[in-house]
């Protein structure tokens, strides 16, 4: 739903300030109207809804148990849209989908026989590293401004699901403040401040993904990088790898492979990434479309 309404807006916006065809970008026309837009308003609230029910989990579950599951967004998608075209998925598609499902399961289980977190965490220590992080993101955000045209849709997405996982980490941390005793400080303001942003930063960069490729990359991407950021970040310094038995590591290493491979065909396969340009994504106008040559508007 996001693709469509973005792709729409920013072609609008393209055409009426003349800019040129490798500038899309989500300006604030474009912006205001997605903000008028019913069905990118719907989309947005359950993106929140969902990011609701997340922090849940983040409150209940160490990050490498929780953040993995969202992996099957593409599994499910896929079959929810076989059903609303009535139409069943190919026989490959449903062999990925189980083998997806199944290495996500293998994941989860490995991470929770063994996952725990540190009794005590170094609140300054882990901003440092979110820092670092951050800077990822923006460099991934430079490349999906200036790099070539077929990077920049990967790039933006891959810069807001950098921002996801982050966002995330940061959200498990402040649970783990507050449970050792830090509600009122302000390291546990300073973090849900930071989560905030970070929600409304990734989101703007998911949009500018949106505005530069078909949903299925988008997809893609947001559920291969999200997790592999949150879960690193969390066997790095949130301890949720100081009891990690290496028989269940090696478990997290192969299904978490098999996982990401299996999510990368999906969304090849992905029903939205086949549909027509004007229906499941932002056009690519050519430079003569949106400034045409003198001559070529009295050819008759």
């Amino acid at each position: 739903m996001q693709s469509r309404a973005v792709g729409r807006a920013v072609t609008d916006e393209q055409q009426r300030s003349q800019s040129r065809p490798d500038q899309r970008v989500v300006g604030g026309r474009a912006m205001f109207a997605l903000l008028r837009n019913p069905t990118w308003l719907a989309s947005v609230g359950i993106i929140v809804l969902a990011g609701l029910l997340h922090a849940v989990g983040l409150a209940l579950a160490p990050i490498s148990i929780v953040q993995p599951i969202g992996v099957l967004a593409i599994p499910f998608a896929i079959l929810i849209s076989a059903r609303r075209r009535r139409q069943a998925p190919a026989g490959t598609v449903l062999l990925a989908v189980t083998v997806t499902v199944l290495a996500v399961l293998a994941f989860v289980l490995a991470a929770a026989s063994d996952g725990k977190n540190a009794e005590r965490i170094d609140a300054v220590e882990i901003a440092w590293s979110s820092l670092g992080i951050g800077l990822l993101a923006c460099v991934l955000a430079v490349i999906g401004s200036v790099g070539p045209m077929w990077s920049r849709c990967l790039a933006w997405a891959s810069a807001g699901a950098v921002v996801y996982g982050l966002a995330s980490a940061m959200l498990r941390t402040d649970t783990m403040l507050i449970a050792q005793g830090d509600l009122l400080s302000l390291h546990v303001f300073g973090y849900t401040s930071a989560v905030l942003a970070a929600y409304a930063i990734g989101g703007w960069l998911v949009q500018h993904a949106h505005a530069n490729g078909p949903p299925a990359v988008v997809l893609g991407s947001l559920t291969v990088v999200d997790p592999i950021i949150a879960v690193l970040f969390g066997i790095a310094f949130l301890g949720e790898g100081a009891h990690l038995a290496p028989l269940h590591a090696a478990v997290m290493a192969i299904s978490g492979t098999v996982a990401a491979v299996g999510v990368l065909l999906l969304a090849r396969h992905h029903p939205e990434g086949h549909e027509p340009d004007d229906v499941a994504g932002p056009p690519v106008a050519s430079h003569a479309q949106i400034h045409p040559h003198p001559r070529e508007e009295h050819t008759p």
